[in-house]
């Protein structure tokens, strides 16, 4: 049957081209950034919207979009341990750059946006975000549309890791409260050690980023491997696709045990 060696090139084939799409980063319009944005820093060229400008990203270390994601809500993803990265810079630096303590303030919003807590992959003009809720990519919007039309009742819940976010009023003013107190001293952490630490999480979060396309592609082949290993018990034959497909089975499994280590 030549169906089975067919599909066992093609699969790993489409995974791997797959694996090639960038991550969508899918966060607060201008206007957010605009709203959660101290006084201090409105001053600013760009003002907190500055850490998404090409200009900035040409200039500034560890400056990748990438690094605004915060996936998981984790308490040292990259966006939050690089925001820290800038204010340390900030303060050592004799605070002359507010470029930094901007980007610094646009990385904590960015970090608190549900929609940055799932990794999203854009296929074209598709957005690829497979086993989340169906509001994922849905959160700036509605809250951009809430805040342009001056509306204060306005409540978004989002349902994640078995608790209740409501994004809201209250949880925007929380935002700015986060980003006031993270501006506001030194980190007692030096220079080089929030780099290091940016550079293994944001490894370790790419690794991450392909967990739900490992999950597809583990009960996708899953099928598929059972066939070949019935084949071979039953005929005797296809014994070669069989391990084929099992090895990189099993290399997709490893590929997805080690996106927890994020």
């Amino acid at each position: 049957m030549v169906l089975p060696k067919k599909i066992i090139w093609l699969v790993p084939l489409l995974f791997s081209m797959v694996l090639l799409f960038p991550l969508k980063v899918n966060a607060w319009g201008d206007d957010i950034h605009r709203y959660l944005c101290p006084e201090e820093l409105t001053q600013v060229k760009d003002g907190c919207k500055i850490a998404d400008t090409w200009e900035f990203v040409q200039q500034y270390p560890h400056s990748e979009l990438m690094n605004h994601l915060c996936l998981d809500n984790k308490p040292d993803c990259p966006a939050k341990v690089l925001a820290k990265y800038y204010v340390k810079k900030y303060y050592i630096e004799g605070k002359k750059d507010l470029n930094l303590l901007a980007a610094a303030a646009h990385l904590i919003q960015d970090a608190n946006v549900p929609d940055h807590w799932f990794p999203m992959r854009a296929f074209g003009e598709k957005i690829f975000v497979p086993f989340v809720p169906s509001w994922v990519g849905k959160t700036e919007g509605l809250v951009s549309m809430a805040i342009n039309q001056r509306k204060t009742d306005w409540n978004f819940p989002r349902e994640f890791g078995g608790k209740t976010f409501n994004i809201n009023l209250a949880y925007l003013e929380n935002i700015k409260a986060q980003i006031a107190e993270t501006i506001s001293h030194e980190p007692t952490e030096s220079l080089a050690m929030l780099e290091a630490q940016i550079k293994q999480r944001s490894f370790w979060q790419k690794v991450r980023s392909y967990r739900e396309l490992a999950q597809l592609g583990l009960l996708i082949l899953l099928p598929f491997l059972v066939f070949c290993f019935w084949r071979w018990e039953s005929k005797k034959q296809g014994k070669v696709d069989f391990l084929i497909l099992a090895i990189f089975w099993l290399a997709l499994l490893i590929f997805y045990l080690l996106t927890f280590l994020y």
